[in-house]
């Protein structure tokens, strides 16, 4: 019932795990203001929900004015909606160093996994291959935990084989 930043922030969070994008961005829009105008947590759930609303431009203008505005901020986050954000785009060889760099320091697959699949379509499937080995191979050797929390990501690694030797 307050009219808050933190409110109106779970709110849209609230509305982004229900797929409700439409309806969580102008709560998102709303927090950008005041002392929060340039947060870069806020800034980057925009973009990211302008991103899966099928606005990459917009989504990499947020992301620079986020890092124009917090030029020390850096999250694994960011990035990966960043590099996401080039693909969509059409900014593939921007998207393809971004996901090459995210690689380097990501926790997880899925960076390995986009890079993997953007190497496959732009024909580089010598490259696409080992990348996807990679994640399989990182994957099973993972801990119980890493397993589970991976699993969606190998299984596509193994999906993106397969369409690699047909």
């Amino acid at each position: 019932m307050v009219e808050s930043v933190e409110n109106r922030l779970r709110l849209a969070d609230s509305m982004i795990s229900l797929k409700k994008l439409e309806e969580a961005e102008p709560h998102l829009r709303q927090c950008l203001q005041g002392a929060h105008a340039t947060d870069p947590h806020i800034m980057m759930r925009l973009a990211e929900v302008r991103l899966e609303l099928g606005d990459p431009t917009e989504s990499l203008s947020l992301l620079d004015e986020l890092q124009k505005a917090n030029p020390g901020f850096q999250s694994q986050d960011g990035h990966m909606i960043y590099a996401r954000a080039l693909e969509a785009s059409g900014e593939t060889e921007q998207a393809l160093e971004s996901f090459e760099a995210l690689t380097a320091y990501a926790n997880g697959e899925e960076a390995r996994l986009r890079y993997g699949k953007l190497l496959a379509e732009t024909r580089q499937v010598q490259e696409a291959s080992l990348i996807f080995h990679e994640v399989i191979k990182r994957v099973d050797r993972g801990t119980k935990f890493y397993r589970k929390a991976q699993k969606v990501w190998r299984q596509e690694a193994a999906s993106a084989l397969r369409d690699l030797d047909a």
